[in-house]
């Protein structure tokens, strides 16, 4: 009995490993362009490359050039 829970345990200790991927490199990089926000909720680009975006209370806001605008455009 205690040997087939031993065997049972030590097989479920392999499982993880057994399912493991490695994923490929899909060329994408991760930047952060703003911190401390109140829960981003939609984004979207202007073409002149203004990044506008919401936050879930109803903030519309603003990022330019890098620079994050810190007044609200809109509530």
């Amino acid at each position: 009995m205690n040997t087939i829970f031993l065997i049972i345990v030590v097989c479920g200790l392999f499982i993880p490993t057994a399912f493991a991927q490695e994923y490929p490199e899909l060329g994408v990089k991760v930047e952060t362009v703003a911190e401390n926000l109140t829960v981003p909720w939609s984004i979207d680009w202007t073409p002149d490359g203004m990044i506008l975006f919401t936050e879930r209370n109803g903030d519309l806001r603003a990022i330019q050039n890098g620079n994050y605008c810190k007044s609200r455009y809109y509530h």
